[in-house]
């Protein structure tokens, strides 16, 4: 099974489990929320920031450097362009994110989820599929494989139980909580397959990524974290998830 198979899997397990939190009896506090999503966020920026952007660095070597910028504005301005652009609800909101003034969202809140869901988990799906079509030369593949099956593990809980305290199914929570997984695989196979091995635009894709990665960790995931409980909670979650994935990447470098 090479990187793709493995890390589209692993990712897809993480959405799996964390999904699983539709049959738990009792819904986490919220201090533990936002812990959780503060986690999820840095971790997220780590595997942008210490794995992604170093390994397209190091694909587009020193006189493309300009290939990183390029790559992490244009993936940064497409997940917020996608975020302000398509009206969307994350779980445990009352309404829309973004709502545009004047214009009625008459979609359903599960659907609403699903467009979040869509907007948030391309960029994590590309991010496997680039270092993938890296190959070997991408070290910080497994760490970024690592980070993000971590996140979906989060993201899966925070998905399905708001769901099912508002009153949905247990199984159709289960099912959205799945579609993070199934979104990431899509977009896995869908970066493999426009990246060639050793292409040019390898880096430009690594750094896409991280810039989209970087934009939700800091507009949706920390501002989230603070919602859920005011106090440090989320910033704690996160300083320990930044911690975790520099400890982690040390032992993955040394072994």
């Amino acid at each position: 099974m090479n990187l793709i198979d493995n890390g589209l899997a692993w990712s897809w397990a993480g959405s799996c489990l964390g999904a699983f939190a539709a049959w738990l009896p009792v819904r986490p506090r919220p201090a533990v929320q936002a812990a959780a999503l503060g986690f999820a966020a840095g971790v997220m920026l780590s595997a942008a920031l210490l794995g992604l952007v170093p390994d397209a660095l190091a694909q587009a070597g020193s006189g493309r450097t300009w290939l990183i910028w390029l790559g992490f504005l244009l993936g940064l301005g497409l997940i917020a362009g996608l975020d302000r652009l398509l009206p969307h609800q994350h779980p445990g909101s009352d309404g829309p994110d973004h709502a545009v003034a004047g214009r009625g969202v008459s979609r359903s809140a599960a659907q609403l989820i699903a467009l979040a869901l869509i907007i948030h988990n391309i960029p994590e799906g590309m991010a496997v599929g680039a270092a993938t079509a890296a190959g070997e030369s991408s070290p910080s593949g497994p760490a970024v494989i690592t980070a993000l099956a971590l996140h979906n593990v989060v993201e899966g809980l925070l998905v399905t139980m708001p769901l099912v305290l508002a009153g949905m199914r247990r199984r159709t929570a289960f099912l959205l909580g799945q579609m993070a997984g199934l979104i990431e695989v899509a977009a896995g196979f869908a970066a493999v397959a426009w990246l060639a091995p050793g292409a040019t635009a390898i880096p430009l894709a690594l750094a896409a990524a991280a810039g989209a990665m970087v934009f939700i960790s800091f507009e949706e995931l920390l501002p989230e974290s603070v919602r859920c409980h005011p106090g440090n909670a989320g910033p704690i979650g996160a300083v320990l998830g930044v911690t975790g994935m520099i400890v982690l990447g040390s032992l993955l470098t040394t072994s």
